[in-house]
């Protein structure tokens, strides 16, 4: 008869699931609040893709709030790097993971949050309502009065009686250019990044067109695999096994083009998997007409519909290019929430949106924003009963704005400085 395991129990106001991109700018700002945090992050490490996946260049645009304050603390670090936000530079746009990391521990130092590594999220205990009672791991139990899910794969989210979605929808479901005729589930691509850097005797030799570190190294978006499911192991696996096939042609080609291969991301970069349907689903309709929500928790600029979808990317299409461009747009609260979990709030790329829309915000300046949303989203829930459903969101939006947050597509055109 096998003996059943006591848990360690742990408590704190807000619990953030996922310990990434989105993750640590919902405790960081939840904490800034006053609120007691928890991160509990299965991986090893936190940080997310730049330290999972070697993503290591901002993509989409404002860089503002929590996001911008850490791309100044990177800066500060590494002065060799960071051109990208200034001036605006499509190339020179690169940091290290090392100041990526360095900046956060600077950032969360001395506050209330606790960060537990190597913990996955396996049971949610539910209220008769259905919002959270606590999380459990293998070995230990978290017990708060909000709860976030900034996991990127909707991993808490799964474990309530949340609604999820996976993939591409049809066409006639939100009527949103470039989706199928019918609904397939597909997902995008998955990427290996590998860093390049420059033999002495390539000194002026062509540069690769991608993003640069230095005119001696250079960000490769490295081979891209179609997976059914990114959240199957097996799959994932056998993925990354062709992945390393191509990526070694590939190195051979720059090889002889006076190169070498100085670095290879740890794992494959995800781009799609699990999405919440929440009380709003943002669609392409509404940003191609430029809708505005009075709920706007950040607004969006500088993306384009860039689906990595297996049958092609319309962006990477010139003929297709200037139909995905967007105008600026924003994101709802009610994106961010379900009924369904009354005391859950969601950040990053598992946000409520289409497959279309997905590929437009699951971007690292974008998921800080919506991961900073989140926690102070969750601090006023906390403060009031843990209901993220029935906070002020007028109040959210002005404690936004007062962190250095846009949250609003109409503001001006200084909204984008920075």
């Amino acid at each position: 008869m096998s003996e059943t395991k006591t848990l360690k129990q742990y408590s704190a106001d807000v619990i953030v699931c996922g310990g990434g991109v989105a993750g640590l700018p919902a405790a960081l700002a939840a904490a800034r609040e006053g609120m007691r945090v928890i991160v509990v992050e299965k991986g090893a490490r936190i940080g997310g893709a730049p330290v999972n996946n070697l993503i290591q260049c901002f993509c989409g645009r404002p860089f503002h709030g929590i996001c911008l304050e850490l791309i100044r603390k990177m800066k500060a670090l590494s002065q060799d790097y960071m051109y990208g936000f200034e001036p605006r530079s499509q190339t020179k746009n690169c940091f290290r993971t090392g100041d990526y990391v360095v900046a956060w521990r600077q950032m969360l130092a001395g506050l209330p949050i606790q960060i537990f590594t190597e913990q996955e999220v396996k049971r949610a205990v539910l209220r008769a309502d259905g919002g959270i009672e606590r999380v459990e791991t293998d070995t230990a139990a978290f017990q708060g009065k909000a709860y976030i899910d900034a996991t990127g794969d909707a991993a808490l989210a799964a474990l309530t009686a949340c609604k999820l979605a996976m993939g591409r929808e049809a066409r006639s479901q939100y009527g949103e250019p470039f989706a199928p005729e019918k609904a397939d589930g597909a997902v995008q691509r998955c990427t290996l990044m590998y860093v390049l850097r420059r033999r002495r005797e390539n000194e002026y030799g062509p540069a690769p067109n991608w993003a640069e570190y230095s005119n001696e190294e250079y960000l490769m978006w490295g081979p891209t695999v179609v997976v059914k499911n990114p959240l199957d192991a097996e799959e994932m696996s056998e993925a990354t096994q062709k992945a390393y096939d191509l990526f070694l042609e590939q190195q051979k080609e720059w090889e002889e083009k006076g190169f070498f291969v100085a670095d290879v991301a740890p794992r494959l970069g995800v781009r799609e998997t699990r999405r919440i349907v929440g009380n709003h689903v943002l669609n392409a309709r509404e940003l191609l007409n430029g809708v505005r929500f009075p709920d706007a928790v950040t607004v969006v600029r500088d993306t384009a519909i860039d689906p990595w979808d297996p049958d092609g990317n319309p962006f990477h299409d010139q003929d297709k290019q200037e139909a995905c461009l967007l105008k600026p747009y924003e994101i709802p609260y009610a994106s961010m929430v379900t009924d369904a979990v009354p005391n859950m709030v969601v950040a990053g790329r598992c946000i409520s949106a289409t497959h279309i829309v997905n590929s437009s915000l699951r971007v690292m300046p974008l998921c800080m924003a919506t991961g900073q949303a989140a926690g102070i989203a969750a601090s006023i829930a906390s403060a009031a009963e843990g209901n993220a459903l029935k906070i002020d969101v007028r109040l959210l939006r002005e404690k936004l704005t007062e962190a250095g947050v846009r949250v609003s597509a109409d503001s001006g055109k200084d909204m984008f400085e920075g």
